[in-house]
């Protein structure tokens, strides 16, 4: 079952770099909302009635674009990350063939996105993290101006990194754990 898991997540991995790719970014921060809308993803803020739900995915009638709305109350970090996990659901989990209704709408909310036992959520958390700080250049620049030390220091870097790929500090300490340099 692991190599399953393995499996899902390579794939968010994969689509993510496609997409950086064929979008010939290769600089931070990386526009997300850019991203959207070469694909054809409509963005809104919108303020949701709970404030732990950050953001959600769904189609403009049966034929119509896919929208992402993200909750305006979040810090631009936050909303930043909601919008490329949104698009992860899009590239991932089939939204094209989803109806409007209840159930056919991704929450992104605190719990889903704290918890790695919903594979769909962990693969659009993974491929916000791709995406938004992707792996060559966060390599790059941890060999580089940002070597972390194992000191005190390195709260300060994790922060400039974080402040340079306009990502929270939480976001960033995750993504370079993830990493094998």
């Amino acid at each position: 079952m692991p190599d399953f898991i393995g499996q899902k997540i390579k794939l968010a991995v994969d689509k993510a770099e496609k997409i950086l790719s064929d979008q010939k970014i290769v600089k931070v921060p990386v526009d997300i909302e850019s991203i959207a809308k070469s694909m054809g993803i409509d963005v809104t803020k919108i303020e949701f009635s709970k404030d732990e739900i950050s953001g959600a995915i769904k189609m403009k009638g049966k034929q119509g674009n896919p929208i992402i709305a993200i909750n305006q109350n979040h810090c631009i970090e936050r909303q930043r990350f909601t919008i490329a996990h949104e698009i992860g659901h899009f590239v991932l989990h089939s939204i094209d063939n989803m109806h409007i209704d209840s159930a056919g709408v991704y929450f992104r909310d605190s719990n889903a996105s704290s918890s790695t036992t919903n594979l769909k959520e962990a693969q659009a958390n993974q491929f916000a993290a791709e995406i938004l700080m992707p792996r060559g250049l966060v390599i790059k620049d941890l060999q580089g101006d940002f070597k972390l030390k194992n000191n005190n220091e390195d709260i300060m870097t994790i922060a400039k990194l974080a402040k340079k790929y306009n990502v929270s500090q939480q976001a960033m300490m995750i993504r370079i754990g993830g990493l094998v340099i």
